[in-house]
């Protein structure tokens, strides 16, 4: 999709800047959990040379994990959106969320 046909889209449907908004919203409510878990360690930590635990590790994995299936996730839904717009049919956020559900597993995987 070229830089023009983008804008052709966004200028059409204008809901869709609502993916990256609200992908951006649910990355940081999504994170939150983990960093309450691991600025603990880093404040105990503070002048000192601890490694981390590999539990530590498997929390910033999970932060790693769930920060990216969001945005995958929200992406996912965009460029549905951006599809069938560009096959002239209309869309809605709505339209993209069920595409994006539709394609849960291999957003997963």
């Amino acid at each position: 999709m070229s830089p023009k046909e983008s804008y052709a889209v966004l200028k059409s449907n204008p809901g869709l800047t609502l993916f990256p908004v609200l992908s951006a919203i649910a990355t940081v409510l999504v994170s939150i959990p983990f960093l309450i878990l691991l600025v603990p360690i880093a404040i105990a930590s503070k002048g000192h040379h601890h490694a981390f635990e590999p539990l530590h590790y498997l929390v910033m994995f999970g932060m790693y994990f769930a920060s990216y299936f969001v945005v995958v996730f929200f992406n996912s839904a965009l460029v549905a959106c951006a599809n069938e717009s560009l096959s002239g049919e209309p869309v809605t956020v709505a339209f993209g969320f069920e595409a994006a559900m539709r394609r849960l597993p291999q957003i997963l995987a």
